[in-house]
């Protein structure tokens, strides 16, 4: 017979034409193509959401303008316990600040947003189960096609900081024994 009789996924798109004589113009794309490139962006978009999502901190991105979270990582759960759709406000994530570091925090945001270098903050909060908690945050500012935006990471780092407490503890129960020699001599 001769005939290739292979099976192509193609689109047809058809319009009719009226210009005295009846006329149909039609394009027939060939979509294999452009479904295999379909499935290597998808590949790549899991891969990129498996990567940030193996991160032993939270991931996230705030639009600098209107201050409203675009985008957070399930490890937000993780370190603060609060369900993950609780972070689309800006505010709620203020109120989960310890009031004695919120001013310092969201100064930091502020200068970050009005293009100072990158920043790192420490400070405390609130986990869903009221138990305080130390993260540290890298934050940048971004350039986006629809406005800047201020992305960052946050991890935990209430083990270092419960480590560097017992330490300064320890050095000054030293120190008084110390001192306690001293004087007994």
């Amino acid at each position: 017979n001769g005939v290739d009789q292979t099976k192509v996924n193609v689109s047809i798109i058809t319009s009719r034409q009226l210009s005295g004589n009846e006329m149909y113009p039609t394009l027939v794309m060939n979509m294999a193509n452009r479904a295999e490139a379909l499935n290597r962006v998808m590949r790549r978009q899991l891969d990129y959401e498996s990567m940030i999502h193996c991160v032993n901190g939270a991931l996230w991105e705030v639009d600098a303008e209107t201050w409203k979270m675009t985008f957070v990582s399930k490890q937000i759960v993780t370190i603060l316990g609060y369900p993950i759709e609780n972070w689309c406000n800006l505010d709620f994530w203020e109120r989960t600040i310890g009031v004695e570091d919120r001013d310092q925090v969201l100064e930091t945001l502020r200068q970050t947003a009005l293009g100072k270098a990158d920043q790192t903050v420490e400070y405390r909060a609130m986990r869903a189960d009221r138990r305080e908690v130390w993260l540290h945050s890298w934050i940048a500012r971004q350039p986006h096609s629809d406005g800047d935006r201020l992305v960052g990471i946050t991890f935990d780092i209430t083990d270092r900081k419960q480590t560097e407490a017992e330490l300064r503890e320890g050095q000054l129960t030293l120190q008084k024994q110390v001192e306690e020699h001293a004087v007994q001599a």
